[in-house]
């Protein structure tokens, strides 16, 4: 079962998030955001359950204190993860644990039905991943770095990238009308360091007390 109280930890050592963005954008109101729509939203993207909640968990909850929705794609559970526990019982575990820390932060969770250790660049991936891009109409996107030594983690920074230009291309008949976001952020992890410079920094303390 979920440690909350060590998630909240993990998140508590979030007290300012780096973060590495493909296109430059300002900070607003300490938040990432570069427009203003109707409305706000956040999309993080994680090749496991737990990948983006312990890197960028704060940040957004930090987006949903100034008034935007927070949303978590999980492209695979990481059943494949621990040491004795067996691949469904721990699928189990992390479906429970993400639907808990997605509670705890305040996003809306999304569970793609791809396998742990299985992730790569196929159509089927991205075009799941374009559903939720196109349903939930982000802003700002957040997801791993490309140099990893995980490759799910490379995997889904590629995913990612594809998948926005799917979504933001209205020529692509799939899951209704094009949408395209303001920019992508890739958390800094420490599974995914070669070639990771931060230069943009979210205080989160706010969020955090």
């Amino acid at each position: 079962m979920l440690k909350l109280q060590n998630f909240m930890n993990a998140l508590v050592s979030q007290k300012v998030v780096a973060l590495q963005l493909w296109k430059r954008r300002l900070l607003c109101n300490a938040v990432l955001v570069d427009a203003m729509p109707d409305k706000q939203t956040i999309l993080a993207i994680g090749a496991h359950a737990a990948d983006v909640e312990l890197t960028a968990g704060a940040v957004l909850m930090k987006h949903i204190a100034a008034g935007w929705e927070a949303h978590i794609a999980h492209i695979s559970l990481g059943e494949k993860g621990h040491p004795t526990l067996g691949v469904d019982a721990y699928a189990q575990q992390k479906r429970f644990e993400a639907e808990k820390a997605a509670q705890l932060i305040g996003a809306r969770a999304h569970f793609l039905p791809f396998r742990d250790g299985e992730i790569e660049l196929t159509w089927d991936i991205v075009e799941a991943l374009v559903g939720v891009i196109r349903e939930v109409k982000p802003c700002v996107v957040v997801t791993h770095w490309r140099e990893s030594i995980h490759p799910d983690h490379t995997a889904t920074y590629h995913l990612t990238r594809k998948a926005l230009f799917v979504a933001g291309n209205p020529h692509f008949s799939l899951h209704g009308p094009a949408h395209s976001v303001s920019g992508i952020y890739f958390a800094e992890n420490w599974e995914d360091p070669d070639e990771f410079e931060p230069y943009v920094y979210v205080d989160v303390s706010d969020v955090m007390k």
